[in-house]
Formats: C-alpha cells, sequence, structure tokens
C-alpha cells in the first residue's frame, strides 16, 4: 500500500498502464495528495485507471479535483477510467462546467451530458473505455511478432465481439475495421 502522506492507495503498473485503487475517505487532509496522485495519472501514464471501490467518502473539494483530472485527461485525448464510482457521486462525477475551476471547454460539457445518460451506476463508461482500449492494444500488437497469437485469437473470438458491442460497433463496422487492418497490411492467414 503505497501512501503520500495520509491518503493510502494503491498502485499497480502494467507498462505503461496506471492502476490507482483508493481506500478510506478522500477529504480536505488529502487534497494535496490527491492532486498529485491526479497528475502522476494524466502526465506520468499512458492510459489511467481510478478505482474507487473501497472509498468510503469524497467532499466536495476532492470531488471537483476527480471531475477536474477527468475533464483535463478528456481535453488532453488521454482518459482517465474512473471505476467503482460510490453511488452518491456519480450524478456529480462526470460534469464538465465552463467556471473557474475545471479545465473543460465547452464542447466538452456537451459529450460528458450525452455520456452521463449512458452511464448505470458508473460502470458503462470504464467498461467502453477499458474496452476501447483493449481493441486499440490489439490492433497495435497484431504486428508484435512476440503478442501476435493473442491478437488474433482476440479478433477472432467472442472478445471481439464483446467489445466491439460496448463500443458501439454495429457488424457493418466491425467488418470495415477488419478491413481497414488488411488495407494497413495485416495478413489474416499467413
Amino acid at each position: 500500500m503505497n501512501s503520500i502522506k495520509n491518503l493510502p492507495y494503491k498502485l499497480e503498473r502494467s507498462g505503461n498502464i496506471g492502476i490507482f485503487a483508493f481506500n478510506g475517505e478522500l477529504n480536505s487532509e488529502h487534497e494535496r495528495d490527491l492532486t498529485l496522485i491526479l497528475m502522476k495519472a494524466i502526465y506520468n501514464t499512458d492510459r489511467a485507471v481510478l478505482n474507487l471501490k473501497k472509498v468510503t467518502e469524497i467532499n466536495s473539494n476532492c470531488l471537483q479535483l476527480l471531475n477536474t483530472a477527468y475533464c483535463t485527461s478528456i481535453r488532453l485525448k488521454k482518459p482517465l477510467i474512473i471505476t467503482e464510482i460510490p453511488k452518491k457521486y456519480l450524478s456529480d462525477m462526470y460534469k464538465c462546467s465552463s467556471g473557474k475551476r475545471t479545465n473543460c471547454p465547452p464542447h466538452i460539457e456537451n459529450i460528458q451530458e450525452e455520456n452521463k445518460r449512458e452511464i448505470h451506476h458508473g460502470t458503462f463508461m470504464s467498461a467502453r473505455n477499458l474496452a476501447e482500449a483493449v481493441m486499440l492494444q490489439s490492433i497495435e500488437d497484431l504486428w508484435d511478432p512476440a503478442h501476435r497469437k493473442e491478437s488474433k485469437d482476440f479478433f477472432c473470438g467472442d472478445a471481439f465481439n464483446i467489445c466491439s458491442e460496448l463500443v458501439g460497433l454495429d457488424s457493418k463496422n466491425k467488418f470495415r475495421l477488419i478491413q481497414l487492418l488488411e488495407k494497413a497490411g495485416y495478413k489474416w492467414f499467413s
């Protein structure tokens, strides 16, 4: 268990992906520490997952920090995946306002309103982001001899169908993706 002063959290790394699991309360005494961890999550990883499953309470300032970090990550095109959000904070978690405390451009507010309608207890958007990440990694792995077999198995199996459904790809667009990979030079049967 890591701790920056008083904020207990667990950090797991896999390559340049960081999973930050928080424990206990996120309150005024944790604001500075939380800010440092969120900066680390956004700027020192390619993909960061924030797991709030074991968080019991989030004060308004820490909720605003999480919200600002999420909006900033979208603006930087490195969206944070926030999982296991306590239900009572869900409606405020993905709000990006154009007020002085957030960094979200106005168009992000519209995206967030659309996404908020799709969220079911904080899991849908996280699952969607994770499915996108898995699909992108599998595409990249097609050209890596060390991971080509697993990637090919992904695209030929149920995992691709499940991820496609979460991402919102219909059969026509799945076929187009496969065609795009072939045009990019991937040989399925070589």
